[in-house]
């Protein structure tokens, strides 16, 4: 299994525009029998882009092919407490 992000995502979407094999591609291929998974919050990050776009109907639709080809990830009860800790545990402390 392989757990894609964003940036790869977003290479795999400009390739497919310009119709080229770029590295995004080019790695897809090599991984063609892997199961690919993204997380729900990559999704949100796409389609937000796509709403930022130039073509935004276009995009969205692009969006949803790709991410349709795509296991999608949901975080769960224990993801926020996670999160939490690990944002804590790397920011400054700070005090509410």
């Amino acid at each position: 299994m392989i757990h894609a992000d964003t940036s790869f995502l977003v290479d795999l979407l400009r390739d497919a525009a310009r119709s080229t094999r770029g590295p995004a591609t080019a790695l897809l291929e090599e991984i063609d029998r892997e199961e690919i998974r993204v997380g729900v919050h990559v999704v949100c990050e796409l389609l937000a882009g796509a709403e930022g776009s130039q073509r935004p109907t276009v995009e969205r639709q692009r969006v949803r092919r790709l991410c349709g080809s795509l296991v999608v990830s949901y975080p769960d009860e224990r993801f926020a407490p996670v999160y939490a800790r690990a944002v804590f545990g790397r920011s400054p402390r700070w005090t509410f």
